[in-house]
């Protein structure tokens, strides 16, 4: 049965040290170099990868793992399953990421300064087979939700410190909600919803 993955990989340097547990168990050490990610979304950026692996016959898990690129460290573990229903997959991420990610990505057009600090969740689910109100057998959803933390972010003549709030990047756009923080002497609190924009229908 061929399962698909809510992102392309283009792996350039692949180190495992494996062994059996038997049956279809396999677990052990694995590296990664040189990786292309292309998310939903988002623009292709460079990764490495490191961490401890098990495969079963109905999953694969990363624990302790560490991620790093251009702009970003973290922590992160990851689970692909296809148990009891169609493929889903879930990623735990800490991280600290310098705010120029958000362009380097393409979630953002305008330049950032400063540091980040991100705590959350990636979900992806396939619900191939099942209803959808569009009739799309092959629907898919994502949603990355977590908490963001910065002691200091700065964009064009604006300067915002000791930020705190939540993310939520999704098929549709990116929401940010700022739960306190500082900008020139004063408090601020609000929210900023970012929506994609949409290809035209031909002839528009």
């Amino acid at each position: 049965d061929e399962r698909s993955l809510p992102f392309e990989l283009d792996v350039g340097a692949l180190k495992a040290d494996l062994v059996g547990l038997g049956g279809t168990r396999v677990r052990g050490e694995v590296g990664i170099e040189d990786v292309l990610i292309s998310l939903p979304g988002a623009q292709s950026y460079p990764l490495s990868l490191g961490g401890r692996l098990l495969i079963d016959s109905d999953r694969v898990v990363l624990e302790r793992a560490r991620l790093s690129g251009p702009n970003l460290e973290s922590a992160v573990g990851v689970v692909v399953e296809w148990r009891d229903g169609p493929p889903r997959v879930r990623v735990e991420v800490d991280a600290q990421a310098q705010a120029e990610l958000a362009r380097r990505l393409g979630y953002l057009d305008s330049a950032l300064e400063g540091q980040l600090r991100v705590l959350g969740q990636y979900n992806w689910r396939s619900r191939r087979g099942a209803a959808h109100e569009e009739d799309d057998a092959d629907f898919e959803a994502w949603r990355f939700e977590g908490t963001v933390a910065s002691e200091r972010l700065g964009w064009e003549e604006f300067e915002l410190v000791d930020a705190t709030g939540t993310v939520i990047v999704e098929q549709v756009g990116l929401a940010v909600r700022l739960d306190q923080g500082r900008l020139s002497g004063g408090s601020v609190i609000g929210e900023l919803d970012l929506a994609y924009a949409q290809a035209s229908p031909e002839g528009d």
